[in-house]
């Protein structure tokens, strides 16, 4: 496995001091909650009074904009105030940033640890926030009175999602089944389109003007590198399984399966390096509940 210490994007999500300052400021004190889909590990070392530190992992239970709060195995020690090592790991990727015990309670099933982040540098900030971004997006994705959209095939509905002004979900339906027949994903600058024909998916650089639709991606300005598409695909499949359940199991699935089903070599390579053990999963963490042809364009005002 490939471990970095630097960015988990290279080509997207690149905050400047300034940008990352504002984002910060409008994440502080509010926590996210990891969904239970995503596979983020975090393993953190600990010594609880005794002689050697001992590493201990378990999953995140939410980020906030300086800290994580963890389930750990009930067996852990540790003590407020405690300084430590946090190793976040997601597929190829790993991120080490040394942290302070900011409060921890052994409960009868598991134990909770929260941290609080203590970033060496600028660009292990902006790593964690590069994470924080993809969790955040997919948790605040809530449903949106849906406008009339101009040129709406006929037979076909459409319901959206909104996480903020930049970040938008459009599905549309048959009118008369209910059967999923596409969706977009915009993402700031990208755009993730699919079609049940097929399936088919598309990635692409949005409009500066709003626009998306046939003539963005038929236009070279607006296509991307394999490199920066590869980034946009795995953003999109991370924010994707931080939908919470105001976004329906059948969007959810449908939106899984057209982007598994598309991915490249590469892609299938490393989910199969990273697929689940077929033993059963320890006692902790405690399970949580499930928070449950071309279309016209998804209008960002």
């Amino acid at each position: 496995m490939h471990i970095t210490g630097v960015l988990l994007f290279k080509r997207i999500l690149d905050f400047k001091q300034a940008a990352l300052a504002r984002l910060r400021d409008k994440r502080k004190g509010v926590r996210h909650p990891v969904g239970p889909a995503f596979p983020l590990k975090g393993t953190v070392s600990l010594r609880g009074g005794a002689a050697t530190a001992c590493d201990w992992s378990g999953s995140p239970a939410n980020l906030s904009s300086n800290g994580v709060s963890l389930f750990l195995p009930p067996a852990t020690i540790t003590a407020r105030g405690e300084k430590t090592t946090l190793r976040l790991s997601i597929d190829q990727y790993a991120l080490r940033l040394p942290g302070v015990v900011a409060h921890f309670r052994v409960l009868s099933t598991h134990a909770v640890c929260g941290l609080t982040l203590e970033f060496p540098d600028f660009t292990a900030q902006k790593a964690f926030f590069q994470l924080l971004e993809a969790v955040c997006l997919g948790g605040s994705m809530a449903p949106v009175k849906s406008a009339t959209v101009a040129g709406c095939p006929p037979g076909l509905s459409v319901e959206q999602y909104c996480a903020d002004a930049k970040s938008r979900l459009a599905v549309w339906r048959q009118a008369a089944t209910r059967q999923i027949d596409s969706f977009e994903l915009v993402i700031d600058g990208h755009c993730l389109r699919g079609e049940a024909r097929g399936p088919t998916l598309e990635v692409y650089a949005r409009q500066a003007g709003g626009g998306t639709g046939k003539t963005a991606r038929s236009d070279p300005a607006y296509n991307l590198s394999a490199d920066v598409t590869g980034e946009v695909r795995q953003l999109f499949r991370w924010v994707l399984l931080n939908f919470t359940k105001v976004v329906p199991a059948d969007v959810q699935a449908f939106m899984q399966e057209v982007i598994k089903g598309t991915r490249t070599p590469a892609e299938q390579a490393i989910s199969r390096s990273f697929a689940p053990p077929s033993s059963a999963p320890p006692s902790f963490p405690p399970p949580r509940p499930r928070r449950s042809t071309t279309r016209p364009p998804l209008s960002l005002k």
